[in-house]
């Protein structure tokens, strides 16, 4: 039986943390969510005069993701389109269920608004978040959603307008996805810290400044 852990405010670690689960992993979300240095300064992920959308971790969750199963010595499979690409809608079926051949698989982001099975869906439209599947059929996805919804059962085609991910600014991709986790080598404790602080230096050189600043300045124009 796949399973099921979840918290809606780290979906995309929970959502990993059962994936690697069923491949015979067990990592903790919460240590997931620590190399994966989500929690680092702010940034500004959709400019806007009146109403600037600011992210404060400072790091994306699907790189985050793509960059702690490197860390940890893990080769994937990942799958998206980027925006223009052609749309077909049985090949990202197809890629899906290949992945699903051999464990489960992470999706997101999606769009909360359109997760018709929960209740509270209306009023999350433009809401990210990230399940993990672990089987499909002809017709139906079944899914562990870390938002309390474990063993769900959804239409392929009901869940395409959240995957599609319209309303989600920092995505990578539309139908993004991740599995095939293979671990090729078990980095020590040490080179984990070493691999995480190089990506928190990182986006602390290479981030935006004085995104604070910016923000209240907004604020006080439209107060």
């Amino acid at each position: 039986m796949q399973m099921y852990f979840g918290d809606v405010s780290l979906c995309y670690s929970y959502s990993l943390a059962m994936a690697l689960d069923a491949y015979g992993y067990d990592y903790k979300a919460e240590f997931l969510e620590a190399i994966m240095a989500m929690g680092n300064g702010a940034s500004i992920v959709k400019e806007d005069d009146q109403h600037p959308l600011v992210f404060f971790d400072n790091g994306m969750p699907d790189l985050s993701i793509s960059h702690s199963l490197k860390i940890l010595g893990f080769d994937y499979e990942d799958f998206y389109l980027k925006g223009g690409a052609e749309v077909d809608l049985e090949e990202i079926k197809r890629k899906l269920e290949t992945f699903l051949f051999n464990g489960p698989v992470v999706l997101g982001p999606l769009d909360m608004g359109h997760l018709t099975y929960n209740p509270n869906h209306t009023i999350l439209y433009g809401v990210d978040h990230f399940v993990t599947v672990y089987d499909i059929d002809d017709q139906y996805l079944y899914l562990h959603d870390p938002a309390g919804f474990a063993c769900m059962k959804v239409a392929f085609n009901d869940i395409l307008e959240a995957w599609k991910a319209e309303a989600i600014d920092y995505k990578r991709g539309a139908y993004s996805m991740w599995g095939n986790f293979k671990r090729l080598k078990t980095p020590s404790q040490t080179e984990i810290y070493q691999e995480t602080a190089k990506i928190m230096k990182n986006r602390y050189l290479n981030g935006q400044n004085d995104i604070l600043d910016a923000m209240q300045k907004q604020l006080l124009k439209t107060a």
